[in-house]
């Protein structure tokens, strides 16, 4: 810590590679403003923090001092740097409790009464005169905090039991539990009033705490292994969350009741403020949630629907409940995706508008900042036949309103006949997108087969290794000058590991499709 302070630290030259003397007047670099300097101090503190020696491995070119300092070493370019980082309270006001006595002391002091934003990750943690467990350290300092994140190892009930104290300054709060908790009811006193996020994940708060009452951003993760078995009923739930008149973002991830929804709950709950909604759950906890919630119709519905039924039809009767929340209920942009064998869910992310940029064509396979239909669906056994997740993915597709399909992006490793038995008769679609090498495989026979994809422009290939070996680009390439649809002028190649060579091979073989490779993998592939 003595390397900001002192000049001629050797220390300061094996972390910088600097001299310990730089003047301040060297460059205009070092003559920035203390205002401007305490921006770019405060950028690499969240970006960069310090670390313990043991805590992961060191990155190339970075020494060992470097590691452990962080972000502190961009402060030792010169002593008018240091000065600045010293004066600037904030800048140590963050602070892990990994680094040691000395290191936290020496935070502490120099955070002066700037409010605090503290990390704990173990039961017990340096602290003033030697050291502490985490709930003494939590109970002395609560008052200054303003950030609190409590991880696995230091999450104890005797540190829960400690959020029951006044912390009038509190922001932010995240807890990481082992197991199944609940945070007390009195949470912070009831006294604070700028408490805006809580992050909690395998916990609970408890739901008629009136902390909550602040809240901008709740978040509750349960592990799929966790025991859930104590999880409130629904009117706990929208009672609490009926006070949250400010609430913008709520994620509610494997803690929906599974019991019965009561019949007396017939009014809906306004959330005015919502944006972002994500829930992941049962199939009828999900029903339940978005049918009892009255929210902005732009907000941004998410989710992922749990299921046991393998025929799909549990999956489609959600469909036209979450089509309902797009500007039209018909898709000219798509995504799917279901990958290998072992994979036990599918997701699927539509627009109902579609984008192609005027001068190149290309289109936009993501349309950042509209309404969008985004669903997964996850199966609570595993399914071991690609037949099996064929025919269910066929009919869920079969359900979608995709007359219009335009731009279609799809990842179906189930087999060489994958492609045609769930995308084959889509006659207005534009634009495709594969993003791995087995559904390129399913897809090139099915391109050669007359009257497929008449308004097809140009196809993409995304995320794969097209190196000669692996023996797609040559079927392609065929297929392309054999037969092909009528209107496909444009390969689009991006993110994959390929050649340049084999670039100019497709180029010379095919001369009237455009092939444009973003040589993003150029170096890796040599």
């Amino acid at each position: 810590m003595n390397a900001l302070e002192c000049d001629n630290t050797p220390t300061l030259v094996v972390v910088t590679g600097e001299h310990p003397r730089a003047s301040a007047r060297a460059t205009p670099a070092l003559r920035l403003l203390p205002e401007i300097l305490a921006v770019i101090f405060a950028f690499h503190a969240e970006a960069n923090p310090t670390n313990p020696d043991r805590n992961g491995s060191i990155p190339k070119g970075m020494t060992l001092a470097q590691f452990r300092l962080g972000w502190i070493t961009i402060t030792h370019v010169c002593s008018h740097w240091r000065q600045v980082a010293l004066d600037h309270c904030t800048l140590w006001a963050h602070h892990r409790f990994n680094l040691g006595l000395e290191w936290t002391t020496e935070m502490l002091r120099r955070a002066g009464g700037a409010p605090l934003r503290l990390t704990l990750s173990e039961d017990v943690v340096p602290f003033p005169p030697s050291e502490d467990n985490a709930a003494n350290v939590i109970s002395q300092l609560l008052h200054r905090v303003s950030t609190l994140t409590i991880e696995e190892g230091a999450c104890t009930q005797a540190v829960l039991d400690t959020l029951t104290f006044p912390a009038p300054l509190m922001g932010s709060l995240s807890i990481s539990s082992a197991r199944f908790a609940v945070l007390p009811r009195s949470l912070f006193a009831d006294i604070v009033p700028n408490f805006h996020y809580l992050f909690l994940a395998n916990a609970l708060p408890t739901w008629t705490s009136e902390a909550l009452t602040c809240l901008k951003s709740l978040s509750i993760t349960m592990d799929l292994h966790t025991d859930t078995s104590n999880i409130p009923p629904y009117a706990d739930l929208f009672s609490a969350v009926q006070t949250m008149h400010n609430l913008e973002s709520l994620f509610l991830i494997g803690c929906i009741p599974l019991g019965p929804f009561p019949c007396s709950m017939e009014q809906k709950v306004r959330l005015p403020k919502l944006r972002h909604l994500l829930l992941s759950c049962h199939v009828q906890g999900f029903r339940h949630v978005l049918e009892h919630l009255e929210f902005p119709p732009d907000t941004i519905v998410r989710g992922t629907c749990v299921t046991d039924d393998m025929t799909g039809k549990e999956c489609c009767d959600i469909l036209p409940l979450l089509l309902s929340y797009l500007p039209r209920p018909s898709l000219e942009t798509l995504n799917v995706s279901w990958g290998s064998q072992f994979d036990r869910a599918f997701h699927i992310r539509g627009y109902s508008t579609s984008h192609e940029e005027e001068s190149s064509g290309k289109p936009s396979f993501f349309l950042e900042g509209s309404r969008c239909f985004s669903v997964g669906f996850q199966f609570k056994f595993l399914l071991w036949s690609a037949e099996q997740k064929l025919r269910i993915l066929k009919t869920v597709f079969g359900a979608l309103p995709t007359e219009e399909l335009r731009i279609l992006d799809g990842k179906l490793d189930l087999g060489k006949e994958a492609w045609s038995e769930v995308f084959g008769d889509r006659q207005e679609l534009r634009h495709v997108r594969v993003c791995s090498l087995s559904t390129l495989q399913s897809l090139i026979p099915f391109l050669g087969r007359e009257g497929v994809y008449p308004k097809l422009v140009s196809l993409t290939l995304r995320d794969m290794d097209l190196i000669p070996k692996r023996g797609a680009t040559v079927p392609l390439v065929d297929k392309l000058k054999a037969s092909r649809p009528p209107k496909l002028s444009k390969v689009f190649i991006e993110n994959c590991r390929i050649r340049r060579d084999l670039v100019d091979w497709m180029r010379a073989a095919v001369p009237d499709v455009d092939i444009e490779w973003d040589q993003i993998e150029a170096e890796l592939s040599k």
